[in-house]
């Protein structure tokens, strides 16, 4: 199997694996609608496996050298197993075992938005009073599916957001045999 995407696959079952145990937490114990909250602290779970990938691959595999092209190969690798992962199992939960999970997250997003249209601010412009009410309007028609992989869902927000970030800390995380100790580099050397 390719090294590339061997430790894509291990860091991003393990970020996706972290992101079920967030949601079910928040969900199970927490008591909150977990699906309100997919994006947050799920995303900083993904971007810290992929910096350990690139940190592991760079530090175990290549002997200190990692270029910015392996870095982003590993990093959108893992994003995209970690993500895919956490959301087929999370539409598994909200379809097949607890279906009330998804009904719960509408009922929640309802009162959400009708509270929202009596505060002060709403109240003083049509027009987001008219966007809201159109929200709210279209609120039943909305399937796991679409909050979990439609384009405004989860799937795509967070590779969104972690694909922007990718390219910053492979830059960071970059080392290449130019920047390494005459040691490193016969170690490198040697190896090869």
């Amino acid at each position: 199997m390719n090294p590339y995407l061997r430790i894509a696959l291990i860091f991003g079952t393990v970020a996706g694996l972290s992101g079920i145990a967030y949601f079910l937490v928040l969900q199970y114990e927490v008591g909150e609608p977990a699906l309100t909250r997919l994006s947050t602290l799920d995303i900083i779970i993904t971007l810290l496996c992929i910096i350990y990938a690139m940190g592991y691959f760079r530090d175990r595999k290549q002997n200190g050298v990692l270029h910015f092209w392996e870095g982003a190969v590993i990093g959108i690798g893992t994003a995209i197993i970690g993500t895919l992962f956490m959301c087929l199992v999370i539409y598994g939960i909200v379809v097949f075992l607890d279906p009330n999970v998804f009904k719960n997250f509408i009922l929640y997003l309802q009162k959400d938005m009708s509270q929202r249209l009596t505060s002060d601010v709403i109240t003083k412009s049509p027009q987001l009073q008219q966007m809201i009410r159109t929200q709210l309007a279209a609120l039943p028609q909305i399937t796991p599916f679409d909050t979990l992989f439609f384009p405004g869902g989860a799937f795509v927000k967070n590779i969104g957001i972690e694909i922007l970030v990718i390219g910053m800390i492979a830059a960071i995380m970059r080392k290449n045999v130019n920047h390494l100790s005459q040691k490193q580099e016969t170690e490198v050397k040697k190896k090869k």
